[in-house]
């Protein structure tokens, strides 16, 4: 895939328009110049063959080459990207390939990457198929840093105590003595 690559246009139908074009046709309803009129779709996009199966119209779910990896496969390895960063080891670019590079050797996947390891230009398109934006590396901030010093961490321990020493003599001092002597004697 070129980097530079821009599309020209963007389709002005859906899924649903095409298939309905696409059947009339199959049923010689009307050929597909009358389709590509009465639908607004490009004559060659309803003729679309199929040259394995010699289908005619084949109408697919996505648009473009289908992914190397599929689709289940993929959504588990962005899945699995979010979970690790929203616990904090997110992977960098390079570790993300690299995965991928394993994942695909390890199923004998047949791909068009050099040494079964994709691109930038895979992961480009990978990120905007699912969604995923590439977070870098950060130090713990400051703020948080400093929160989880031991002396205020002890500071705050100690005044816990206090305070729940505090209110356990509260809870005593309201009980009636005799309930306490009612409980203790059992």
């Amino acid at each position: 895939m070129v980097r530079s690559y821009q599309r020209k246009t963007t389709p002005t139908y859906d899924l649903e328009t095409l298939r309905k074009a696409v059947d009339e046709v199959k049923t010689d309803k009307i050929n597909s110049y009358q389709a590509a009129k009465k639908y607004n779709i490009p004559r060659m996009t309803i003729c679309i063959c199929d040259r394995v199966n010699n289908k005619k119209g084949m109408v697919k779910e996505s648009r473009g080459p289908p992914t190397v990896i599929d689709r289940e496969n993929e959504l588990k390895l962005a899945n699995g990207l979010r979970v690790m960063e929203k616990y904090g080891f997110g992977l960098t670019s390079k570790e993300t390939l690299d995965l991928v590079a394993v994942h695909v050797s390890e199923n004998n996947y047949k791909t068009p990457f050099k040494n079964n390891r994709p691109g930038y230009d895979w992961f480009a398109a990978f990120k905007k198929r699912h969604n995923l934006s590439l977070k870098r590396h950060q130090a713990v901030e400051m703020s948080r840093k400093v929160a989880c010093d031991p002396v205020i961490v002890n500071e705050y321990f100690d005044t816990l105590d206090g305070v729940l020493s505090e209110l356990t003599n509260v809870m005593y001092k309201e009980i009636p003595s005799t309930d306490i002597k009612r409980n203790s004697a059992q």
